[in-house]
Parts: C-alpha cells; structure tokens; sequence
C-alpha cells in the first residue's frame, strides 16, 4: 500500500540464522548448549572415554618395553629400531586416510573397531613368529602392522567425542585425555613388575589381552543411528525450534500491532 513502510519479514531473517544453526548440525555441533535430552550427548563419550582409558594404560604396559625387546630379543642394533620408530608414524598417517574414508561406509566405531582387532591379532602373531623362530623380519613386520593399525583411529574416536559433547564440558574430556596419558608411567611400572614376574612376551600377551578388552565398550554404540542419521536428526529438531521460536515472534508482533489504521 501506498505511504505504508515496507514490513521486515520476520521468516526471512529467521531462515538465513536456522539456515546457519543446520549447517552447524550437519557439522556435528549441537545447536542448543541448554539442551540435556540428546540421548548421544552423554553415553557416547562416557563409553569411548572408558575405551580409551583401558586401552591406554594397557598400551603403557609394553610401550616402553618393545625397545628392550628388539635389541635383546631380537638383537637389533640402535639405527634398526630407530628406523622403525621413523617408519610407523608415517604408515600411521597413511592409514588414517584410508580409515577415515572407510568409516563413511562402515561408522568410526566400527571402523575404530576393526582396525584395533587388527592391531591384536598383529600382536599375537609378533609373538608366534618370534617363538617359531621365524626371521626378524617378519617379527618387526607384524610389529608395524600392530603398532599402525592400533593408532590410526585416535582421530575418529575423538571426532565423534567432540561431536557429541558441549562445548562447555569438552574441557572435562581433555582432561581425562591428560590423565590418561600421565596413567601410562603407572601402567608401565605395573608393565615392569610383570616382566620380572612372567617375562615380556608374556606381559605382551596381557597386554593384547586389555586392549582387546578395551574395545568391548564400543561395541554398544554399534547400534546407535549411523553418523548422517545423527545429523539430520539434529537437523530436524533445529527447524522445529527455529519454527516455533518464529511463530513465537510472529505473535508478538501481532499484539504490537495497532487496532486502527491512520
């Protein structure tokens, strides 16, 4: 109408913001940080925080005794085993590549899953080889095998953490992360007393035992709705809120409204 300012469109501007909170969940970020009733904001990291904690004080347990191995065991000289330590993170990065294209099929728990099983079994195998009499080589191939398979997932497992954590208590899970990594100087005294009392492939076999153990934990999230379910239920929920919160504001501008027009 003539003389009559054009009225902003409240759905207008309310979309370009929904539009925005939606790529947001399409990332994984919650939306509403007041929210308690995600069902995943609370059993998804307890249960791979438990995960991560039995795997990494079972890891400490041999880390620090696999040198001890090579150069007694296996009589390895000093460049050999540093060239292995060199060699590992490389193939390390090369697998969480291939991982992280893996569990867009498969989920990150599963693939998370499988490579660890993977990294057991490689451990296991170290030890046969070596008591077979195998060549050294093939005990140190099964090693890298093991010690890449076992690490290349740490980025999925902590991917989906975040996903589902706040970001006002993601400082709480960073700080069991830190705690883990300080428990490893426990575990690894625990580690020495077992290879004075049993010997250290023995202690190796304890230790494949735990982190077997530690994947038990991820297997209850295997039933959880697949990660772009997950999504477009965040997605979903984000208009309902952004709808009604306009409707909300519609209504307002209504009763704001005089009853005559000049």
């Amino acid at each position: 109408e003539k003389g009559k300012r054009p009225s902003l469109d409240l759905k207008d501007v309310t979309r370009g913001s929904a539009d925005s909170d939606l790529l947001r969940a399409a990332k994984g970020v919650g939306v509403d940080e007041d929210d308690d009733s995600d069902p995943y904001s609370r059993r998804v990291p307890l249960t791979i925080a438990a995960s991560d904690l039995i795997s990494g004080l079972a890891s400490g347990m041999s880390i620090r005794f696999f040198p001890i191995f090579f150069f007694d065991n296996l009589n390895m000289s000093p460049i050999a085993v540093q060239l292995l330590y060199l060699i590992s993170p490389l193939v390390i990065v090369w697998l969480s590549k291939r991982a992280q294209r893996l569990s867009q099929k498969w989920g990150r728990c599963q693939t998370t899953v499988f490579f660890k099983w993977l990294g057991i079994t490689n451990m296991f195998l170290m030890l046969l080889a070596y008591h077979a009499g195998l060549p050294t080589w093939a005990v140190v191939a099964f090693y890298l095998f093991r010690t890449t398979t076992m690490n290349c997932c740490s980025a999925l497992t902590k991917s989906q953490l975040y996903d589902c954590v706040k970001k006002s208590e993601r400082g709480k899970f960073t700080v069991l992360e830190s705690v883990n990594m300080f428990s490893w100087s426990g575990s690894a005294a625990a580690g020495g007393i077992l290879v004075d009392k049993i010997g250290i492939t023995n202690n190796f076999i304890v230790t494949g035992t735990l982190q077997f153990v530690a994947t038990m934990p991820l297997l209850f999230l295997f039933g959880l709705p697949s990660e772009a379910a997950q999504k477009e239920m965040r997605a979903t929920e984000t208009r309902g809120s952004r709808a009604s919160s306009t409707r909300k504001r519609d209504d307002d501008d209504d009763l704001q409204k005089p009853l005559l027009s000049p």
